[in-house]
Formats: C-alpha cells, structure tokens, sequence
C-alpha cells in the first residue's frame, strides 16, 4: 500500500504550512503567510521545498507588500540541485510606485551536469520602454558556446 502523510496547519487565518512525504523518498514542504494592515497596507511571504530519494533538492522564497498610498514591491529567489550534479537559480524583483509605474528584473542560471554547459539569462521591465533579455552560454572552460534551441 503507497502510503501518504499529509499535514496542515491555519493559525488565526493568516499562516499556514502544508508538509507530504511518500514513502520512497519525495518530501514537499510549503510554508506561507500575510499580514494587513488598517490602510490597505499588505505583506507576505511563502517558502516551498523539495527533497527526493535520489538527492535532488529545491527550494523557493518569495514576499509581497503593499503600501497605503498603492505602491507595491516584490522578490523570488529558487534554486534546485539534480542528483546528476546539474544546478538552476533564479532571483527576481518588482516594484512599482505609486503612479503605477513598474520595474521587474529576472536572471536565471542553469548548469548541465551532462554537458557542464551553463546558461545565464536576464530579462527586464520598465514602464513606458518594455522588456529587454539577453542570453549567454558558456562550457565548463569558459567558452561562450550555442544555447541551442528550446
């Protein structure tokens, strides 16, 4: 019988956390709450982690808030390992002002373990100019190489 453990936890409706676990080795975790304020303000964060079996391992972080006047900000970070070797982090932020007026940037690096080839890209937003990305590939020596298709 494939057994599952699932667990959860609401604590005065503003946290909450989720854990499961199979017995052949996948374990997911999930963590997240808000907090409001009396002028509109908001704030909150999440956390989700993995773990498998055979090593591989994530973990994701974000938060959230707005301000009274209607600005807002925003930030992600992930990474993940495989149990080959191969990595992928990410980190990106958002903001906005009051007016509306955005900004986002985003960059990921992602490594091969089979090919040790490593990709690093970005993209970014402003209000009013749009978004712009770059890309760039690398082998384990430092040679700038094909990122090849998707």
């Amino acid at each position: 019988m494939n057994r599952r453990n699932f667990f959860i936890l609401l604590a005065a409706g503003s946290a909450a956390s989720l854990s499961y676990a199979e017995p052949g080795g996948l374990a997911m975790h999930r963590h997240g709450g808000f907090a409001a304020g009396s002028q509109g303000e908001l704030a909150g964060a999440s956390a989700r982690g993995f773990s498998t079996a055979s090593g591989g391992q994530g973990l994701r972080v974000g938060k959230v808030q707005r301000q009274a006047d209607g600005s807002a900000s925003a930030s992600m970070n992930a990474s993940a390992t495989t149990s080959q070797g191969g990595t992928y982090e990410r980190q990106g932020t958002y903001s906005r002002d009051a007016q509306g007026n955005g900004t986002a940037q985003r960059s990921t690096q992602m490594t091969n373990a089979q090919t040790g080839v490593t990709m690093d890209a970005s993209r970014a937003y402003t209000s009013g100019s749009g978004v712009s990305r770059s890309a760039t590939c690398h082998d384990a020596s430092g040679n700038t190489v094909s990122c090849g298709s998707r």
